[in-house]
């Protein structure tokens, strides 16, 4: 991962967006930590604007909008889980992990 980067780095000839994401935390951890998720972000000139709390759904918005003139409006940075028995019974996950 790390040469690829530094390769796209080196050879691009604009500066590049890079990002890198992560599905969801091990299986069987505490459903606020299978939340945590691996979001590491390259915004040449904007990287000022991520915060601590920037889920994936906020990801593609943000550099939508910085990058490519978009209107998408930021959306709530929360977590969602389902249990495995009760499939689309959906509760809101705590953020205080993060």
């Amino acid at each position: 991962m790390l040469v690829a980067i530094d390769t796209i780095l080196a050879e691009s000839r604009t500066p590049p967006i890079i990002i890198i994401q992560g599905d969801h935390g091990p299986w069987l951890q505490p459903k606020n930590k299978r939340m945590w998720v691996l979001n590491a972000y390259y915004l040449p000139g904007h990287n000022d604007e991520l915060y601590p709390e920037i889920s994936p759904v906020n990801t593609f918005r943000l550099v939508f909008n910085k990058y490519f003139g978009g209107k998408y409006d930021m959306l709530k940075d929360v977590s969602y889980f389902s249990p495995v028995p009760k499939l689309y019974d959906f509760s809101e996950v705590s953020n205080e992990c993060r």
